[in-house]
């Protein structure tokens, strides 16, 4: 492998990896969250 090819694949998985996780983050937010809940809460 050439190093241009391999430092594109290195960004395009970097992209990936970065979205996929966006997606899930995005997918299992809560929609509100009230200014008195705890911090374990919150957390979790």
């Amino acid at each position: 492998m050439n190093q241009k090819l391999f430092k594109k694949l290195d960004i395009g998985f970097g992209w990936l990896t970065f979205v996929i996780a966006a997606i899930v983050y995005l997918m299992t937010l809560e929609p509100t969250v009230s200014f008195w809940d705890c911090g374990e809460f919150i957390s979790s």
